[in-house]
């Protein structure tokens, strides 16, 4: 029957493309997935070819002004924008760097996994001797003598000018953005709805009313800070308490920024 012809013939060209195949994959072995983690260029090996300049994710950036911009990233991508391109800078690590701030353009710093700290002299990143394991996730400052890094379970260093230093923050929550008005009046948010609070002398909890993990905080002063977390939460402190403000999204927001009181963004995935 024809039918019968028919898987016959199949079968012989099933079998004649398995011989076909055979040389090759004999030739190359068995295929890889292969990912670039850098930019590289020269002979012989993967340099990028879109997007440029590099393909790794980028988590956070910040700038002094319109020449001088650093974004960072996922194996320790550092990207620095000079008012025309931007250009990879080498941060000697492969680690993933999740946060960067700076008091001007020739001190500027980066945190990351296993307690990563680079410090930019204006030349060149090198790393910053801090014996901790646990990631850091966010840094911020007022000036170039205090400057807080932030990240898990519970870690805040400070930077006096010369040396980091580790403040107890009393707590095991994983801690992920920090913002304030003065040397005597940082905030620090975080995972279960943590709110920490800086005078100076000591780290102090806020009630915030929530348990939903906040991922940013921003204010313009004293009186006007905003946290903004999962599920679409937002929080503001009026110089007394947080309260909660209606987002209109279930989405998760990872930031908030803006130019005054009354022009505040922010955003989520």
């Amino acid at each position: 029957p024809f039918s019968r012809l028919l898987a016959c013939m199949m079968r012989r060209f099933a079998y004649l493309v398995a011989l076909l195949l055979l040389p090759i994959s004999t030739l190359f072995g068995p295929t890889t997935a292969v990912r670039a983690q850098s930019i590289s260029i020269g002979d012989g090996i993967w340099v990028w070819q879109n997007p440029l300049p590099q393909g790794n994710s980028l988590f956070s950036v910040w700038g002094t002004d319109a020449n001088n911009v650093w974004a960072v990233g996922e194996y320790g991508t550092i990207l620095k924008w000079n008012g025309s391109a931007w250009g990879a800078q080498s941060s000697g690590k492969k680690l993933n760097l999740s946060g960067v701030w700076g008091t001007d353009a020739n001190n500027v710093w980066a945190v990351g996994e296993k307690g990563a700290i680079l410090k930019w002299n204006g030349s060149v990143w090198t790393p910053q001797n801090i014996n901790r394991a646990h990631s850091l996730m966010g840094v911020w400052g007022t000036d170039a003598n205090n400057v807080w890094a932030v990240g898990g379970y519970g870690a805040i260093l400070k930077w006096n000018g010369s040396v980091w230093s580790e403040q107890s923050s009393g707590r095991s929550n994983h801690l992920r953005s920090a913002w304030g008005t003065d040397p005597n009046n940082v905030w620090v948010v975080g995972a279960f709805g943590t709110i920490l609070q800086w005078d100076g002398s000591v780290w102090s909890p806020h009630t915030s009313g929530t348990t939903d993990a906040l991922r940013h905080v921003w204010g313009t002063d004293a009186n006007n800070v905003w946290a903004v977390g999962r599920r679409g939460t937002i929080l503001k402190w009026d110089g007394n308490v947080w309260s909660k403000q209606n987002s209109g999204t279930p989405n998760d927001l990872i930031s908030v920024w803006g130019t005054d009181a009354n022009n505040v963004w922010a955003v989520s995935w």
